[in-house]
């Protein structure tokens, strides 16, 4: 089972907040929670609701997914994404895939 790594959550979340140029009150106000909560969700040291992930994915303008699968970790992430793009194709298609893929690898540090 996969684990989300709430101080990455949290990064990502004041990198945004900065990024947007919103102070932790602007930010708090705007997602009808505490300055504090949102302090502790940027630092990881507390989890946040589903309910609040939306809250602020949405205020940082930002699809919910893509403030959580950071938080999965790049290399979880990356079969989380490989992942969702061989569920849309039949069993050949996803064969034929994992084959391109193994000779890509093979071959990466010649490209």
């Amino acid at each position: 089972m996969k684990q989300i790594d709430y101080k990455l959550v949290g990064q990502k979340v004041k990198q945004m907040r900065n990024k947007n140029n919103y102070t932790q009150e602007m930010m708090a106000e705007m997602c009808d929670i505490s300055t504090s909560y949102l302090g502790h969700i940027e630092r990881g040291s507390r989890k946040l609701t589903l309910e609040t992930a939306l809250k602020i994915a949405t205020c940082l303008h930002i699809s919910l997914d893509a403030l959580v699968i950071d938080g999965l970790g790049q290399s979880e992430s990356l079969v989380f994404n490989l992942q969702a793009v061989l569920d849309k194709k039949d069993k050949e298609k996803q064969n034929q895939l994992i084959r391109i893929i193994k000779v890509l690898i093979q071959h990466i540090d010649e490209l």
